[in-house]
């Protein structure tokens, strides 16, 4: 049950970073970035994946370097979570 609130908690982190992200593409003339990662967002769930890349190359003097840091701790988080879910499950058996 831990495993699943950790999951839950460091989504709803990720999505607030690639939110931020997103604002910041339209506010630094990246306006083609941020329409590209919301089209892709909604067509193939693509969008997150290119807001995460471009977030980490395009920052200018390091203005997205704190929530970078945060949207990557966050997926961590989410990866440690999802194993705790799968190891206390019960899923795996092992015979």
């Amino acid at each position: 049950m831990i495993g699943l609130a950790i999951i839950v908690l460091s989504s709803l982190v990720s999505f607030f970073c690639f939110i931020r992200v997103l604002i910041w593409m339209f506010q630094n003339d990246e306006t083609t970035w941020g329409t590209v990662c919301l089209v892709l967002t909604f067509l193939s769930g693509l969008g997150p994946l290119i807001g995460y890349v471009l977030g980490w190359t395009l920052p200018r003097e390091g203005q997205l370097r704190p929530t970078m840091g945060i949207w990557t701790l966050s997926i961590v988080v989410t990866i440690v979570g999802t194993i705790l879910v799968i190891a206390t499950s019960g899923a795996i058996t092992t015979q």
